[in-house]
């Protein structure tokens, strides 16, 4: 079982529901026990009690406020315009071209503009590979010809040092009978 480290947290809701006046009248006579027992839970409860209490009158408090008449004018203007609001048009590439070019290319123009010239380096540099002389890729062709033998005797080196490893066969693992979960023999024990 788990102990908290304060025993008064499991009375905190109920405190709060008591500040608010939301408490049933049998909870609040234990919780009102409990305040007279606990000094923590008594600072907690006027605390609430200070920010609870002005929202309780709330009616009293704010039945004078009235909105001005420039505001009422406002939202009776954004009602009628929601009420009349035109049908979503028909589908076209331009508009689809410029919602994509505001949401997906605008917000992040500086990434696009450096892929783009990564991508210009990289045509510009594949384009000076394969436009090279034919003697210059023979002498690639050759340098990496020379790399394959040296690996290759490197590679034959190799075997003749390290012993081949023989695989032999892993038996399966064994599986249990198939018992109902509530039969099976468990391995372990809670000690």
């Amino acid at each position: 079982m788990k102990r908290s480290a304060n025993r008064c947290e499991s009375w905190r809701e109920r405190l709060g529901l008591l500040a608010g006046g939301a408490l049933a009248e049998r909870e609040a006579g234990e919780v009102r026990q409990h305040l007279a027992a606990c000094a923590a839970c008594r600072r907690y409860h006027d605390e609430l009690k200070a920010v609870a209490a002005p929202l309780a009158d709330w009616e009293k408090n704010f039945s004078r406020l009235e909105p001005q008449p420039a505001l009422r004018t406002r939202w009776r203007t954004a009602v009628l315009a929601a009420k009349n609001s035109e049908p979503v048009g028909r589908f076209s590439f331009r508009l689809a071209f410029r919602t994509s070019w505001l949401e997906l290319v605008r917000p992040c123009r500086h990434a696009w503009a450096a892929m783009a010239a990564l991508w210009l380096v990289m045509a510009g540099i594949n384009a000076a590979i394969s436009g090279a002389p034919p003697n210059v890729l023979s002498a690639r062709s050759s340098a990496s010809s020379t790399a394959i033998q040296v690996f290759e005797e490197q590679r034959r080196v190799l075997a003749e040092l390290i012993p081949p490893i023989i695989n032999q066969p892993i038996e399966p693992p064994r599986r249990d009978s198939p018992h109902p979960r509530s039969q099976r023999k468990t391995r372990w024990s809670i000690g």
